[in-house]
């Protein structure tokens, strides 16, 4: 929606969804590296291994969970802080940005069903 209006990214988030995205890179070239053999049995298949590439400890499947992971994370913060250079607008200031008439007319009907709700429970109460 931002890109549709026209509106500016944050540069914390456009780096967040880089970087996530060239972790979904990395995440996706451990994955499709093949460690086994299915087809084999166990003791085939463990002569058949590859030795850990990181650390001596850690192989391309250990890689992956890792690297997805991060990449999940990063591209969740990337999105949760798309609308942070909002926060240095006044609300006052916010109605007076180009809204799209439809999306004017959801907010007034979302305001007035709040404000119904918001008095019903009230008077309810009473």
């Amino acid at each position: 929606m931002k890109y549709r209006k026209r509106e500016k990214w944050c540069k914390f988030s456009k780096r967040s969804v880089v970087a996530a995205t060239l972790l979904w890179v990395v995440a996706l070239l451990c994955f499709l590296k093949e460690e086994t053999d299915w087809t084999l049995t166990i003791a085939q298949s463990r002569a058949v291994n590859r030795p850990c590439i990181l650390l001596n400890f850690f192989d391309y499947h250990d890689l992956w969970h890792m690297a997805s992971a991060l990449a999940s994370l990063v591209l969740l913060v990337g999105v949760s802080s798309l609308d942070d250079d909002l926060c240095a607008i006044p609300t006052r200031e916010l109605s007076r940005l180009k809204v799209s008439p439809h999306i004017r007319a959801k907010v007034h009907l979302l305001s007035a069903q709040r404000a119904a709700y918001n008095y019903s429970t009230v008077f309810s109460s009473l």
